[in-house]
């Protein structure tokens, strides 16, 4: 249901875009898609700000992202 809806929000293609936790409560597999996805927004020059208490997947996130990132 999580992945519908920030789908939903992405369609308009905004810039930037806010995400709010967006790992919690997902399984591995869900996880990873979104992972894939904000990756693929910071390679297209969007930006996309996420707050998440898993500080090792937002490293993963950054690091594997072309995109300056600042973690804070």
């Amino acid at each position: 249901m999580r992945q519908k809806t920030l789908v939903s929000a992405l369609i308009h293609n905004p810039d930037p875009v806010l995400l709010d936790e967006p790992f919690s409560g997902l399984d591995v597999g869900s996880s990873l898609v979104i992972r894939s996805l904000i990756q693929e927004l910071a390679v297209r020059g969007k930006v996309a700000v996420f707050s998440s208490h898993e500080l090792e997947t937002v490293e993963r996130v950054t690091a594997s992202s072309n995109a300056g990132c600042h973690l804070k």
